[in-house]
Protein backbone atom coordinates (compact mmCIF):
# COMPACT_ATOMS: atom_id res chain seq x y z
CA UNK A 1 0.00 0.00 0.00
CA UNK A 2 2.75 2.15 0.34
CA UNK A 3 4.35 2.14 -2.68
CA UNK A 4 1.33 2.21 -4.67
CA UNK A 5 0.91 5.93 -2.73
CA UNK A 6 4.29 7.09 -3.98
CA UNK A 7 2.23 9.47 -5.85
CA UNK A 8 1.91 8.08 -8.77
CA UNK A 9 1.93 11.13 -9.89
CA UNK A 10 5.14 9.13 -11.40
CA UNK A 11 3.19 9.37 -14.75
CA UNK A 12 0.46 12.50 -14.06
CA UNK A 13 1.68 14.04 -17.56
CA UNK A 14 -1.82 14.51 -17.89
CA UNK A 15 -0.56 17.86 -17.71
CA UNK A 16 2.29 17.48 -19.79
CA UNK A 17 4.75 20.47 -20.04
CA UNK A 18 3.46 24.00 -21.44
CA UNK A 19 3.77 25.83 -24.07
CA UNK A 20 5.39 28.60 -22.41
CA UNK A 21 3.32 31.16 -24.26
CA UNK A 22 0.52 29.38 -24.33
CA UNK A 23 -2.91 28.01 -22.33
CA UNK A 24 -2.81 25.07 -20.63
CA UNK A 25 -0.01 23.32 -22.77
CA UNK A 26 -1.55 25.01 -26.12
CA UNK A 27 -0.99 27.81 -28.07
CA UNK A 28 -2.48 29.20 -31.42
CA UNK A 29 0.59 30.34 -33.05
CA UNK A 30 0.38 29.98 -36.95
CA UNK A 31 3.25 31.90 -38.30
CA UNK A 32 5.78 35.34 -37.94
CA UNK A 33 3.20 38.16 -38.53
CA UNK A 34 0.74 36.30 -35.99
CA UNK A 35 3.06 36.22 -33.14
CA UNK A 36 3.67 39.71 -34.12
CA UNK A 37 0.02 40.94 -33.54
CA UNK A 38 -0.17 38.53 -30.13
CA UNK A 39 -2.02 36.01 -32.11
CA UNK A 40 -4.75 38.47 -32.83
CA UNK A 41 -6.06 38.55 -36.58
CA UNK A 42 -7.48 35.30 -37.50
CA UNK A 43 -9.52 37.33 -40.26
CA UNK A 44 -6.26 39.09 -41.32
CA UNK A 45 -6.06 37.86 -45.53
CA UNK A 46 -2.22 38.24 -45.94
CA UNK A 47 -1.07 34.69 -46.94
CA UNK A 48 -1.24 30.82 -46.74
CA UNK A 49 -1.29 30.80 -42.92
CA UNK A 50 -5.25 31.54 -43.61
CA UNK A 51 -5.02 27.60 -44.09
CA UNK A 52 -4.84 27.74 -40.42
CA UNK A 53 -6.08 30.30 -38.62
CA UNK A 54 -9.33 30.62 -40.57
CA UNK A 55 -9.68 28.44 -43.49
CA UNK A 56 -12.65 29.77 -44.98
CA UNK A 57 -10.73 32.88 -45.77
CA UNK A 58 -8.19 31.07 -48.06
CA UNK A 59 -11.01 32.07 -50.95
CA UNK A 60 -10.06 35.58 -50.48
CA UNK A 61 -6.87 35.56 -51.21
CA UNK A 62 -5.60 36.61 -54.58
CA UNK A 63 -5.63 33.90 -57.59
CA UNK A 64 -3.17 31.44 -57.59
CA UNK A 65 -0.64 29.38 -55.36
CA UNK A 66 0.71 30.49 -51.94
CA UNK A 67 3.39 29.32 -49.52
CA UNK A 68 4.86 30.18 -46.53
CA UNK A 69 7.51 28.56 -44.21
CA UNK A 70 9.24 29.63 -41.00
CA UNK A 71 10.65 29.23 -37.23
CA UNK A 72 10.32 30.35 -33.80
CA UNK A 73 12.29 30.16 -30.66
CA UNK A 74 11.37 30.06 -27.49
CA UNK A 75 13.23 30.69 -24.32
CA UNK A 76 10.85 30.33 -20.60
CA UNK A 77 11.59 30.58 -17.11
CA UNK A 78 9.87 29.25 -13.84
CA UNK A 79 10.74 29.39 -10.58
CA UNK A 80 8.55 27.63 -7.29
CA UNK A 81 9.04 28.47 -3.97
CA UNK A 82 7.53 26.69 -0.92
CA UNK A 83 7.61 25.63 2.53
CA UNK A 84 9.79 22.39 1.46
CA UNK A 85 12.06 24.82 -0.48
CA UNK A 86 13.21 26.90 -3.75
CA UNK A 87 13.37 25.27 -7.55
CA UNK A 88 14.11 26.69 -10.73
CA UNK A 89 13.99 25.71 -14.51
CA UNK A 90 17.14 24.88 -16.13
CA UNK A 91 15.63 24.94 -19.40
CA UNK A 92 17.54 25.15 -23.10
CA UNK A 93 15.46 27.12 -25.66
CA UNK A 94 12.46 25.25 -27.96
CA UNK A 95 12.99 25.97 -31.56
CA UNK A 96 9.72 24.89 -33.50
CA UNK A 97 8.54 25.09 -37.59
CA UNK A 98 5.12 26.22 -39.26
CA UNK A 99 4.63 25.59 -42.81
CA UNK A 100 1.35 26.37 -45.23
CA UNK A 101 0.00 25.94 -48.86
CA UNK A 102 -3.00 27.16 -50.54
CA UNK A 103 -4.69 26.94 -54.62
CA UNK A 104 -7.22 29.59 -54.88
CA UNK A 105 -9.50 30.72 -57.86
CA UNK A 106 -11.33 33.26 -55.60
CA UNK A 107 -14.46 30.76 -55.52
CA UNK A 108 -13.38 27.22 -54.24
CA UNK A 109 -9.65 27.27 -52.54
CA UNK A 110 -7.59 23.96 -51.17
CA UNK A 111 -5.13 24.51 -48.52
CA UNK A 112 -2.68 22.49 -45.94
CA UNK A 113 -0.67 23.45 -43.00
CA UNK A 114 1.66 22.37 -40.36
CA UNK A 115 2.45 23.27 -37.14
CA UNK A 116 3.10 22.38 -33.74
CA UNK A 117 0.37 23.41 -31.19
CA UNK A 118 2.09 21.26 -28.59
CA UNK A 119 6.04 22.02 -28.58
CA UNK A 120 7.48 22.77 -25.48
CA UNK A 121 10.12 21.51 -23.28
CA UNK A 122 10.89 22.22 -19.09
CA UNK A 123 14.15 21.00 -17.22
CA UNK A 124 13.66 21.50 -13.50
CA UNK A 125 17.44 21.29 -11.26
CA UNK A 126 17.91 17.89 -11.15
CA UNK A 127 18.38 18.17 -6.96
CA UNK A 128 15.46 20.49 -6.92
CA UNK A 129 12.69 19.94 -4.28
CA UNK A 130 10.21 18.70 -6.14
CA UNK A 131 11.95 16.23 -8.14
CA UNK A 132 9.49 13.62 -6.83
CA UNK A 133 6.73 15.03 -8.65
CA UNK A 134 8.72 16.26 -11.90
CA UNK A 135 12.21 16.55 -12.99
CA UNK A 136 12.24 16.73 -16.83
CA UNK A 137 9.58 16.57 -19.59
CA UNK A 138 9.29 16.99 -23.45
CA UNK A 139 6.38 17.32 -25.44
CA UNK A 140 5.92 18.07 -28.80
CA UNK A 141 2.73 17.42 -31.26
CA UNK A 142 2.70 18.29 -34.75
CA UNK A 143 -0.46 19.02 -36.12
CA UNK A 144 -1.33 18.31 -40.54
CA UNK A 145 -4.34 19.76 -41.71
CA UNK A 146 -5.86 19.42 -44.83
CA UNK A 147 -8.69 22.52 -45.53
CA UNK A 148 -10.84 23.25 -48.21
CA UNK A 149 -13.28 26.52 -48.83
CA UNK A 150 -16.00 27.32 -50.52
CA UNK A 151 -17.10 31.36 -51.27
CA UNK A 152 -20.51 33.06 -51.91
CA UNK A 153 -19.92 36.79 -52.47
CA UNK A 154 -18.38 38.29 -48.97
CA UNK A 155 -19.03 35.75 -47.60
CA UNK A 156 -16.57 32.31 -47.42
CA UNK A 157 -17.07 28.43 -45.75
CA UNK A 158 -14.32 26.36 -44.98
CA UNK A 159 -13.94 22.69 -43.47
CA UNK A 160 -11.32 20.15 -42.61
CA UNK A 161 -9.51 17.73 -40.84
CA UNK A 162 -6.59 17.56 -38.17
CA UNK A 163 -4.10 14.67 -38.29
CA UNK A 164 -1.58 14.89 -35.42
CA UNK A 165 1.14 13.40 -33.93
CA UNK A 166 3.23 13.70 -31.15
CA UNK A 167 5.77 12.55 -28.65
CA UNK A 168 6.42 12.93 -24.83
CA UNK A 169 9.76 12.23 -22.71
CA UNK A 170 9.74 12.66 -18.93
CA UNK A 171 12.06 12.21 -15.78
CA UNK A 172 11.37 11.93 -12.03
CA UNK A 173 12.23 10.76 -8.66
CA UNK A 174 9.81 7.89 -7.79
CA UNK A 175 11.56 7.02 -4.32
CA UNK A 176 13.89 8.69 -2.43
CA UNK A 177 15.69 5.36 -0.17
CA UNK A 178 17.80 7.53 1.91
CA UNK A 179 20.05 10.84 1.26
CA UNK A 180 21.95 8.79 -1.07
CA UNK A 181 20.11 7.08 -3.05
CA UNK A 182 17.23 7.72 -5.19
CA UNK A 183 14.94 5.58 -7.26
CA UNK A 184 14.69 7.31 -10.73
CA UNK A 185 12.26 6.89 -13.33
CA UNK A 186 12.28 7.58 -17.02
CA UNK A 187 9.46 7.70 -19.57
CA UNK A 188 10.00 7.99 -23.33
CA UNK A 189 9.31 6.80 -26.60
CA UNK A 190 5.57 7.57 -26.25
CA UNK A 191 4.34 8.21 -29.69
CA UNK A 192 0.98 9.26 -30.10
CA UNK A 193 -1.95 9.68 -32.69
CA UNK A 194 -5.12 11.19 -32.99
CA UNK A 195 -7.89 12.95 -35.58
CA UNK A 196 -10.10 15.62 -35.41
CA UNK A 197 -12.14 18.02 -37.77
CA UNK A 198 -12.04 21.97 -38.10
CA UNK A 199 -14.61 24.23 -39.27
CA UNK A 200 -14.77 27.99 -40.29
CA UNK A 201 -17.21 30.70 -41.48
CA UNK A 202 -15.84 34.47 -42.47
CA UNK A 203 -17.83 37.93 -43.72
CA UNK A 204 -15.03 40.11 -45.55
CA UNK A 205 -16.17 43.73 -46.48
CA UNK A 206 -15.21 46.44 -46.73
CA UNK A 207 -14.02 47.87 -43.50
CA UNK A 208 -15.22 45.03 -41.39
CA UNK A 209 -14.40 41.13 -41.37
CA UNK A 210 -16.41 38.45 -39.19
CA UNK A 211 -14.92 34.87 -38.52
CA UNK A 212 -14.93 31.74 -36.53
CA UNK A 213 -13.42 28.64 -36.59
CA UNK A 214 -14.10 25.57 -34.55
CA UNK A 215 -11.32 23.25 -34.35
CA UNK A 216 -13.29 19.84 -32.41
CA UNK A 217 -11.08 18.21 -29.40
CA UNK A 218 -8.94 14.94 -30.24
CA UNK A 219 -7.53 12.26 -27.85
CA UNK A 220 -4.09 11.52 -28.79
CA UNK A 221 -3.60 7.81 -28.13
CA UNK A 222 -0.27 6.88 -27.54
CA UNK A 223 1.73 3.73 -27.96
CA UNK A 224 5.46 2.31 -28.04
CA UNK A 225 6.29 3.85 -24.98
CA UNK A 226 8.06 2.24 -21.73
CA UNK A 227 8.87 3.47 -18.22
CA UNK A 228 12.21 2.75 -17.32
CA UNK A 229 13.34 2.64 -13.42
CA UNK A 230 16.81 3.25 -12.39
CA UNK A 231 17.06 0.44 -9.02
CA UNK A 232 20.08 -1.40 -10.23
CA UNK A 233 22.78 0.23 -7.78
CA UNK A 234 23.07 -2.38 -4.50
CA UNK A 235 20.39 -0.72 -2.27
CA UNK A 236 18.13 -0.38 -4.55
CA UNK A 237 17.92 -3.59 -6.48
CA UNK A 238 15.35 -5.32 -4.75
CA UNK A 239 13.21 -2.84 -5.76
CA UNK A 240 13.47 -4.24 -9.30
CA UNK A 241 10.15 -6.72 -8.67
CA UNK A 242 8.30 -3.44 -7.12
CA UNK A 243 9.25 -0.84 -9.85
CA UNK A 244 9.80 -3.13 -13.03
CA UNK A 245 10.38 -1.60 -16.67
CA UNK A 246 7.48 -2.43 -18.34
CA UNK A 247 5.40 -0.83 -21.49
CA UNK A 248 2.61 1.90 -20.87
CA UNK A 249 -0.56 3.35 -22.51
CA UNK A 250 -1.93 6.45 -22.39
CA UNK A 251 -4.34 8.36 -23.40
CA UNK A 252 -3.75 12.52 -23.63
CA UNK A 253 -7.05 14.73 -24.29
CA UNK A 254 -6.72 17.69 -26.80
CA UNK A 255 -9.16 20.34 -26.37
CA UNK A 256 -11.59 22.33 -28.58
CA UNK A 257 -11.07 25.93 -29.80
CA UNK A 258 -13.29 28.12 -31.12
CA UNK A 259 -12.10 31.09 -32.03
CA UNK A 260 -13.84 34.49 -32.77
CA UNK A 261 -12.11 37.56 -34.47
CA UNK A 262 -13.96 41.01 -35.21
CA UNK A 263 -11.69 43.85 -36.99
CA UNK A 264 -12.00 47.08 -38.37
CA UNK A 265 -10.12 48.09 -41.85
CA UNK A 266 -9.74 50.64 -44.70
CA UNK A 267 -10.12 48.59 -47.34
CA UNK A 268 -11.23 44.70 -48.45
CA UNK A 269 -8.45 44.48 -50.36
CA UNK A 270 -4.73 44.95 -48.91
CA UNK A 271 -5.49 47.38 -46.41
CA UNK A 272 -3.55 49.94 -44.75
CA UNK A 273 -4.82 48.85 -41.59
CA UNK A 274 -6.03 46.33 -39.80
CA UNK A 275 -7.16 46.16 -35.77
CA UNK A 276 -8.88 43.27 -34.99
CA UNK A 277 -10.01 41.63 -31.24
CA UNK A 278 -10.00 37.64 -31.07
CA UNK A 279 -11.36 35.74 -28.72
CA UNK A 280 -10.31 32.44 -27.72
CA UNK A 281 -12.48 29.74 -26.23
CA UNK A 282 -10.59 26.64 -25.19
CA UNK A 283 -12.25 23.31 -23.65
CA UNK A 284 -10.47 22.00 -21.26
CA UNK A 285 -13.36 21.20 -18.95
CA UNK A 286 -13.60 17.65 -20.14
CA UNK A 287 -9.84 17.13 -19.34
CA UNK A 288 -11.28 15.12 -15.77
CA UNK A 289 -8.63 12.64 -15.62
CA UNK A 290 -6.05 10.59 -17.31
CA UNK A 291 -5.38 6.86 -17.31
CA UNK A 292 -2.17 5.09 -17.47
CA UNK A 293 -2.14 1.12 -18.43
CA UNK A 294 1.05 -0.86 -17.57
CA UNK A 295 1.51 -4.18 -19.29
CA UNK A 296 2.94 -4.82 -16.04
CA UNK A 297 1.96 -4.73 -12.72
CA UNK A 298 3.66 -1.29 -11.23
CA UNK A 299 3.64 -0.75 -7.17
CA UNK A 300 1.30 -3.38 -7.25
CA UNK A 301 -1.66 -2.26 -9.86
CA UNK A 302 -1.52 -2.17 -14.40
CA UNK A 303 -3.57 1.48 -13.86
CA UNK A 304 -3.11 4.21 -12.40
CA UNK A 305 -5.72 7.43 -12.89
CA UNK A 306 -4.69 11.26 -12.29
CA UNK A 307 -7.43 13.87 -11.45
CA UNK A 308 -7.18 16.19 -13.05
CA UNK A 309 -10.67 18.73 -13.46
CA UNK A 310 -9.30 21.75 -15.70
CA UNK A 311 -11.87 24.46 -16.22
CA UNK A 312 -12.68 26.11 -19.75
CA UNK A 313 -10.94 29.17 -20.33
CA UNK A 314 -11.68 32.10 -22.76
CA UNK A 315 -8.26 34.27 -24.07
CA UNK A 316 -8.56 37.80 -25.08
CA UNK A 317 -6.10 39.20 -27.81
CA UNK A 318 -6.15 42.75 -29.33
CA UNK A 319 -3.91 43.05 -32.23
CA UNK A 320 -3.21 44.65 -35.69
CA UNK A 321 -0.83 46.38 -38.46
CA UNK A 322 -0.20 49.73 -40.00
CA UNK A 323 1.57 49.75 -43.72
CA UNK A 324 3.60 52.80 -43.12
CA UNK A 325 5.84 52.84 -46.43
CA UNK A 326 3.61 51.73 -49.83
CA UNK A 327 5.40 52.02 -53.19
CA UNK A 328 3.55 50.24 -56.27
CA UNK A 329 3.51 46.35 -54.79
CA UNK A 330 5.58 46.60 -52.33
CA UNK A 331 5.30 47.48 -48.85
CA UNK A 332 6.35 47.73 -45.48
CA UNK A 333 3.36 47.55 -42.17
CA UNK A 334 4.57 47.23 -37.87
CA UNK A 335 2.11 45.26 -36.30
CA UNK A 336 1.67 44.81 -32.58
CA UNK A 337 -0.97 43.20 -29.88
CA UNK A 338 -1.64 42.76 -26.32
CA UNK A 339 -2.83 39.65 -25.09
CA UNK A 340 -4.38 38.17 -21.53
CA UNK A 341 -4.63 34.19 -21.04
CA UNK A 342 -6.32 32.76 -18.39
CA UNK A 343 -5.36 29.69 -16.62
CA UNK A 344 -7.70 26.79 -16.95
CA UNK A 345 -5.89 24.62 -14.16
CA UNK A 346 -7.38 24.53 -10.20
CA UNK A 347 -4.84 25.67 -7.77
CA UNK A 348 -5.49 22.05 -6.31
CA UNK A 349 -3.63 20.42 -9.28
CA UNK A 350 -1.01 22.69 -10.31
CA UNK A 351 2.00 21.27 -10.43
CA UNK A 352 5.32 21.66 -12.05
CA UNK A 353 4.17 19.39 -15.42
CA UNK A 354 2.68 22.89 -16.15
CA UNK A 355 3.38 25.74 -13.63
CA UNK A 356 0.15 27.89 -15.59
CA UNK A 357 -0.18 31.02 -14.50
CA UNK A 358 -2.66 33.37 -16.00
CA UNK A 359 -0.37 35.28 -18.57
CA UNK A 360 -0.09 38.95 -19.42
CA UNK A 361 1.92 40.12 -22.62
CA UNK A 362 2.73 41.66 -25.70
CA UNK A 363 4.27 41.60 -29.15
CA UNK A 364 5.67 43.57 -32.06
CA UNK A 365 6.58 42.61 -35.85
CA UNK A 366 8.01 44.09 -38.99
CA UNK A 367 6.22 42.76 -42.52
CA UNK A 368 7.69 43.28 -45.94
CA UNK A 369 6.36 42.88 -49.07
CA UNK A 370 8.54 42.80 -52.12
CA UNK A 371 6.03 41.98 -55.26
CA UNK A 372 4.98 38.49 -54.57
CA UNK A 373 7.21 38.12 -51.54
CA UNK A 374 6.83 38.06 -47.89
CA UNK A 375 9.01 38.70 -45.14
CA UNK A 376 7.64 38.74 -41.43
CA UNK A 377 9.81 38.64 -38.04
CA UNK A 378 8.26 39.26 -34.68
CA UNK A 379 8.94 39.02 -30.74
CA UNK A 380 6.66 38.17 -27.84
CA UNK A 381 7.05 38.57 -24.61
CA UNK A 382 4.92 37.45 -21.52
CA UNK A 383 5.27 37.43 -17.73
CA UNK A 384 3.54 35.13 -15.50
CA UNK A 385 2.07 36.62 -12.33
CA UNK A 386 2.56 34.58 -9.08
CA UNK A 387 0.24 31.90 -8.58
CA UNK A 388 -0.28 29.60 -5.79
CA UNK A 389 -0.89 25.69 -5.30
CA UNK A 390 -2.04 23.54 -2.62
CA UNK A 391 -1.39 20.64 -4.29
CA UNK A 392 -0.55 18.11 -1.77
CA UNK A 393 2.46 16.54 -2.51
CA UNK A 394 3.81 19.99 -3.11
CA UNK A 395 2.19 23.23 -2.23
CA UNK A 396 4.04 26.87 -3.17
CA UNK A 397 3.86 29.61 -5.35
CA UNK A 398 5.11 29.63 -8.82
CA UNK A 399 5.82 32.75 -11.80
CA UNK A 400 7.89 33.00 -14.53
CA UNK A 401 8.26 34.16 -18.13
CA UNK A 402 8.38 34.12 -21.81
CA UNK A 403 10.01 35.77 -24.98
CA UNK A 404 9.65 34.55 -27.95
CA UNK A 405 10.85 35.21 -31.55
CA UNK A 406 9.83 33.87 -35.16
CA UNK A 407 10.46 35.10 -38.66
CA UNK A 408 8.56 33.69 -41.83
CA UNK A 409 8.87 34.17 -45.57
CA UNK A 410 6.26 33.24 -47.88
CA UNK A 411 5.35 33.83 -51.75
CA UNK A 412 2.66 33.48 -54.37
CA UNK A 413 2.40 32.59 -58.02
Amino acid sequence: MYFKKLEFTLLSIVTMATAAWGNGYHTTLSDAASLGQALAGITRIESSTTALDLPASMTFLEKGMHVLGGGLRQSSEFSFKGDAGKGRTDTEPVLGLFASAVWNNQKIALGISQNFPFNSAINWKKDWVGRRVLSKVDLHVGNTSPVFAYRIGNFSYGGGLNFYEGVVALEKTTLTVDDNNEVRSTLGGDRGTGIGYNLSFVFNSNHFNFGISHHSPVTLKTHGGDIRFDTKDELTIQLTPIFPDTGVRVELLLPSVTRIGLAAKDKQEDPNYLIEMTFTRTGWSNYRELRFRFEKPVAGSRESVAEKHWIDTTEFSLGGNYVFKREGENSMRVRGGIFYQPSPIPKKVLDPFTPDTSRNGFAVGLGIKRSRLLLDISYLTETFPERSSTLPELAGTYDGNAHVIAAGVGYHW
